[in-house]
């Protein structure tokens, strides 16, 4: 497969980018700027909010992958997300397969009192970084793509050791390195799995 990678740069786009490769995909890297970016792969330097830029990476791909984070007070994600989304749509590409954190709930889930507490939290202590990745799913559940959203704890650093994705709630503690992450996304993007689903991982 040729799969876009957005984010390429960052700690879990790094890893998309070094499995994707193992896995013999031809990976095209997007990213802001890249430093030290030591993978022998096509690389795209742009800006996610424009079109242009975003269109030239996701160019004949079969599907793409976004592991962009959110800061604080900013929208970056949510805004970005949109600008792929129509990327996608006008050169028909289907497969789109982001991350975010355990935050993003459903209206009909219902929360164990330590994810409750989790997100308390962090609505006093990122509440833009919340909202960003609330809004990046709400775009992304009113696209007609086959879109997976793939949900996380806190990410680590920690070697791969196998993941757990499914419909299951997160507890406060719990964590999952970015290299299980990583493999996820790249088996549901190849396996077609979790279709319009946002699967929890850990």
């Amino acid at each position: 497969m040729k799969i876009a990678v957005f984010g390429a740069d960052g700690r879990t786009g790094r890893e998309l980018v070094k499995q994707g490769m193992e896995r013999n995909h031809e990976i095209v890297a997007f990213d802001r700027d890249f430093e030290d970016f030591e993978f022998d792969t096509e690389k795209v330097e742009g800006d996610a909010l424009d079109y242009n830029d975003v269109e030239e990476a996701i160019d004949s791909c079969d599907a793409v992958l976004s592991g962009l984070a959110s800061y604080e007070g900013g929208n970056i994600v949510s805004n970005a997300t949109k600008t792929i989304l129509k990327a996608m749509d006008e050169h028909d590409i289907d497969r789109y397969v982001v991350l975010t954190g355990a935050g993003a709930k459903l209206e009909t889930e219902r929360e164990r009192i330590d994810g409750k507490m989790m997100n308390t939290l962090l609505k006093l202590l990122q509440p833009g970084i919340l909202e960003d990745g609330k809004r990046m799913v709400r775009n992304i559940q009113n696209s007609d793509l086959d879109w997976t959203v793939v949900r996380a704890p806190r990410l680590t650093m920690g070697p791969m050791e196998g993941y757990e994705l499914g419909d299951f709630q997160l507890g406060f503690i719990e964590s999952v390195s970015r290299a299980d992450v990583a493999a996820a996304m790249l088996d549901v993007a190849e396996n077609d799995e979790f279709i319009q689903e946002m699967p929890m991982i850990k």
